[in-house]
């Protein structure tokens, strides 16, 4: 079914000269959406990107586009698309999250606690935001014990794992 659907999607697309004009911000972001749940990167890039063509502060859409840059390695794309995100919805705390989880790919443990930090203060019960920001203390030799701590407290395995084998 959902085959059927993107087949239907792509036909539409492609009979359309001007997209912009005759679709809405929402066809392209949940077009972008379907393509990435089947893999094809380059077609859901391409999408939150017209998407983001006609509705230039479409938050989600840029925060699924960094995703997949964050995916391929594409780190400079995924730095600019999350932090034009987090300029729009500084309220988010997965978009914090996601901007950690990118500082760690770089190795840029400091930047990454800073934002799991912002992740916590924004959502204080971000459980697996507690176990990262204890991962980047632990591999910066900083006491990570009380995030794992409190990660587990929240009920992510992960942080239960952590603090069990380095805390205890």
């Amino acid at each position: 079914m959902k085959k059927l659907l993107l087949l239907l999607n792509i036909v539409l697309i492609s009979c359309t000269n001007t997209p912009e004009k005759n679709h809405s911000s929402d066809y392209y972001y949940n077009l972008g959406c379907l393509f990435y749940q089947e893999g094809d990167l380059k077609s859901a890039i391409d999408r939150f990107s017209t998407a983001i063509k006609i509705d230039y502060e479409y938050t989600n859409a840029y925060v699924n586009r960094a995703n997949i840059f964050l995916e391929i390695g594409n780190y400079i794309d995924a730095m600019e698309d999350y932090s034009r995100a987090i300029s729009l919805s500084p309220n988010d705390a997965s978009i914090y999250y996601n901007r950690g989880r990118l500082y760690d790919q770089l190795n840029e443990c400091k930047n990454a606690i800073d934002d799991y930090t912002r992740a916590i203060r924004v959502d204080p019960n971000y459980a697996i935001a507690y176990n990262n920001r204890g991962i980047s203390k632990y591999i910066l030799n900083i006491n990570a014990c009380s995030d794992f701590k409190r990660g587990c407290d929240l009920g992510n395995i992960n942080s239960c794992e952590n603090y069990y084998n380095e805390c205890e």
